[in-house]
């Protein structure tokens, strides 16, 4: 398959669909092992938060109570 005369005289990639989507491929590979680093120290971080929540979450209620006992 040649290309054709606009895209030699654009100088663009003349490169066929097969070589672009095994690109395409790669470049999204790449992207979900990056994610897949990234993951583990986000769920840490996310559970450290949620363990540092849980004592405001559960003294909300009470905390509530009190005020309405007192207003």
């Amino acid at each position: 398959m040649r290309p054709s005369r606009e895209v030699l005289r654009k100088g663009t990639d003349a490169a066929l669909p097969t070589v672009r989507l095994a690109r395409r491929v790669r470049r999204l590979e790449e992207g979900v092992r990056e994610n897949a680093l990234l993951a583990v120290p986000l769920e840490e971080h996310v559970a450290r938060i949620e363990q540092s929540l849980v004592p405001l979450l559960e003294a909300a209620p009470r905390a509530e109570a009190q005020r309405r006992r007192r207003g």
